[in-house]
């Protein structure tokens, strides 16, 4: 179980400090670097100027903001210690997505097998791959590793992985490597078992995991009455790179005449199409369903400790007893009197005190003990 050292506590003193300006500080970025890349590397080639320029600046910006899109969440947890907020199956399903979209990818822009067939089977026209959608794939699955680690060593309050999405995704995995094992077995450029085939097949598994990933996060979000613990922040940047994504798409196909880009590609006009969706319920449930559980009472999911045997101060917890944030801190199996409500607006703190003990609260009384000041996250609350 992680503790909040000294050194982490400055650090996240000094995130939630420069929190007001994270925002304009995040949009500025990207559109700098967009224009910066955009004008500074090559143009789209095969579509003609000015129009290769505009399209080059508008896939370095979606590709800056869809690779911030990942840090607000990374950075959040890291500030919290804790993954509590955030759905363990929507991090599984984004883990086999983008291992997938890695290789799609990946393929299509450096295998020139790959690119030969996919020419000969388009009338002669290339991929829509870009460099920017490589270097975006590369760096999502960096992040998504990053995230699938923290989700392993932050607590995560009472969630499990379900059997749902251990099957789908176990599943997925063996389909695909059976059907590349095929594949290399039958050494065909023609038929079902191709490469090009094999590749399509990762892009469907990836759109597949974009379209269900979601779903267990919302519904999260709902049963808790909250938003706390999933950032809003790598929302917002998504669906602006979602937007500029169909967008560059779009007029690159109305530029050249040739749609074939979206038609040989759906899983990049796909992305951005459920991205979209997706974004915008979770921006109504941020800001018009549960308005008043910003991301800056995140401090809520974790509990600093004392000594002593009777009460637990769990910061910015809850209004009353019956907050469906309360279900996500306490746990689920112990008896707890609420005590008093929280003062948000004077950062002050529920106390509650708990009927009987456990074994396992009285092993972490001893570890607070010894380091009175180390803070110990949930999901078990300390008395």
């Amino acid at each position: 179980m992680p503790h909040r050292r000294p050194s982490h506590v400055k650090i996240t003193k000094t995130l939630q400090s420069l929190e007001p300006y994270s925002g304009p500080a995040m949009f500025a970025t990207i559109f700098t670097v967009g224009i910066v890349l955009g004008f500074a590397l090559d143009a789209t080639p095969n579509i003609p100027e000015p129009y290769g320029r505009i399209s080059s600046v508008i896939g370095w910006t979606y590709f800056a903001a869809w690779s911030m899109s990942f840090w607000p969440q990374i950075i959040s947890n890291f500030s919290r210690q804790s993954v509590v907020g955030v759905s363990l199956d929507y991090q599984l399903y984004n883990l086999l997505g983008f291992v997938s979209y890695t290789i799609f990818n990946c393929s299509f822009f450096w295998d020139t097998t790959v690119q030969a067939d996919y020419m000969a089977l388009h009338d002669g026209h290339r991929n829509a791959v870009q460099i920017n959608d490589v270097f975006f794939a590369l760096h999502a699955l960096t992040a998504t590793l990053v995230q699938a680690y923290q989700c392993l060593v932050y607590p995560c309050g009472d969630q499990t992985f379900s059997v749902l999405s251990q099957v789908v995704v176990g599943t997925s995995a063996a389909t695909c490597a059976l059907f590349y094992l095929v594949s290399l077995a039958s050494s065909m450029s023609e038929g079902l078992f191709t490469t090009l085939n094999f590749l399509y097949l990762l892009s469907y598994v990836k759109l597949g995991a974009t379209l269900v990933k979601y779903i267990p996060q919302v519904y999260l979000n709902h049963a808790r009455r909250s938003t706390v613990g999933y950032s809003i922040y790598g929302v917002l940047v998504d669906f602006l790179g979602s937007i500029l994504s169909i967008g560059q798409l779009v007029m690159d196909g109305a530029v050249t005449d040739d749609w074939s880009a979206i038609s040989g590609d759906p899983v990049k006009f796909g992305l951005g199409a459920v991205c979209i969706f997706f974004d915008a319920v979770f921006m109504v449930q941020h800001y018009v369903l549960y308005p008043d559980t910003d991301e800056k009472h995140g401090l809520a999911l974790v509990a600093q400790l004392s000594t002593s045997s009777s009460t637990t101060v769990i910061v910015q917890v809850a209004d009353t007893e019956d907050d469906p944030l309360l279900k996500h801190v306490v746990k689920p199996t112990s008896s707890y009197t609420f005590v008093a409500a929280a003062d948000h607006t004077k950062n002050d703190s529920v106390v509650m005190k708990k009927k009987k003990s456990s074994q396992s609260l009285r092993h972490l009384q001893e570890k607070i003990a010894q380091d009175p000041n180390v803070m110990v996250h949930v999901p078990y609350v300390v008395v």
